[in-house]
């Protein structure tokens, strides 16, 4: 939603400049139109283009770490087990509660997304 309410604002601003210029210059009223108009479509396709792309690549990098996560589980699953270890250490667990909690995460295996 915040990506549509900065898309419409930008978009009213640049129109207006847009439609304000093309007045100023002294250009008819259906030419601002036209312009105003051409602004508005041109805007948001390249937002919505801009967008798509950005999520894209988000998707993108996102699926790329967990195929690493997926095959660092597969080749060295100790160092991912101490990985899990060190990070709840951190959150103050300890002793057998901190193994328990490794070996109970250990256990569960993330789905195979597909891509």
């Amino acid at each position: 939603m915040s990506h549509a309410i900065l898309g419409a604002i930008d978009g009213c601003v640049t129109t207006f400049a847009v439609v304000a210029g093309a007045v100023g210059a002294g250009l008819p009223a259906s030419v601002a139109l036209i312009m105003g108009f051409a602004n508005l479509f041109a805007d948001g396709f390249s937002m919505a283009v801009s967008n798509y792309e950005a999520i894209k690549a988000e998707r993108q990098l996102r699926d790329e770490a967990r195929r690493m996560e997926e095959e660092h589980i597969d080749r060295v699953p100790e160092g991912e087990r101490e990985e899990i270890r060190q990070e709840f250490r951190k959150q103050g667990f300890s002793g057998s509660t901190l193994e328990s909690i490794v070996a109970t995460i250990s256990q569960i295996r993330p789905p195979r997304w597909p891509t």
